[in-house]
């Protein structure tokens, strides 16, 4: 599956979520919250009027929807700047199926492949169609640097379309992000902290999920945290995230970090921001 038709079922799909939240109307009222006597008491100004109008909490029924609809409105805020950061990046995606490739080469190319192709030699089109029909046939060609971490090799189970391997599915998508970018990076490359332990300094081993080559050739680094509602997992990268800043990694200044779980969704359209903004801005 190309790059392309993946960033446009990612936008079908944003689509398709969308949909489910246009039926609420946007909010015409703005909350006002105020401390008083040690309890909060909550009142509703109308858009563009001064008067505020008190909700006294026994209207429960009447807060739950002013915060759903809210909420609502934000969830759509966030979906359209998704499909707009999508649409943006289609727009500068090239397809780079064969046959779609083939139409563009210059003709004294296409009247070679017609020429190849009466005198009976194999489809070169169908031949290239799998990019490992490209590598096995391209000698010149270099495989994408894969993963330096020899451990748990099974888990890395997500193919890029540029043939990289990967953990994740958000981990392949920041990874085609990158790709599409043109930026220069690694996957998991090693690298050697300085720690402290109870007996002085000692080197520990690490491989980051992203080592990124920015176009002034400084080095950033950049971690996803892909299962942040499980506590196991928080504490083994709060310790990571520890020893990165004793040796000088950190965001902004060197280090990029995002994150997802069961109760915080992906944001594919804030990569994309990530890397207009930090990596190329």
């Amino acid at each position: 599956m190309s790059i392309l038709v993946k960033v446009e079922s990612e936008i079908k799909d944003e689509l398709r979520i969308l949909n489910q939240y246009e039926s609420v109307e946007e909010p015409n009222s703005v909350l006002i919250c105020r401390k008083v006597k040690g309890k909060y008491r909550f009142s509703l100004r109308r858009k563009g009027e001064k008067k505020q109008k008190y909700v006294p909490i026994r209207e429960y029924q009447k807060l739950e929807n002013i915060y759903r609809a809210q909420l609502i409105s934000e969830i759509r805020k966030a979906i359209q700047g998704n499909v707009k950061a999508l649409r943006s990046l289609l727009d500068n995606l090239e397809d780079y199926d064969p046959e779609s490739v083939a139409g563009k080469l210059p003709s004294a190319y296409i009247k070679l492949r017609e020429t190849l192709e009466t005198r009976g030699s194999k489809s070169i089109l169908e031949e290239m169609s799998d990019p490992k029909g490209i590598l096995q046939n391209n000698k010149t060609q270099k495989n994408f640097p894969q993963s330096e971490n020899t451990k748990d090799r099974a888990g890395l189970k997500y193919r890029t379309s540029f043939g990289l391997f990967v953990r994740s599915k958000n981990e392949m998508l920041i990874a085609e992000a990158l790709y599409a970018a043109g930026l220069e990076f690694w996957y998991e490359k090693r690298l050697e902290l300085t720690v402290k332990s109870d007996d002085g300094y000692n080197i520990e081993v690490v491989y980051p999920d992203f080592t990124i080559k920015l176009p002034d050739g400084s080095i950033m680094y950049w971690e996803h945290f892909g299962m942040m509602d499980k506590k196991d997992y928080q504490e083994k990268n709060y310790r990571k995230l520890q020893n990165y800043l004793a040796n000088g990694i950190y965001p902004p200044h060197n280090m990029i970090l995002t994150f997802d779980g069961e109760n915080m969704p992906f944001d594919n359209g804030a990569v994309w921001r990530i890397i207009h903004g930090q990596l190329l801005g």
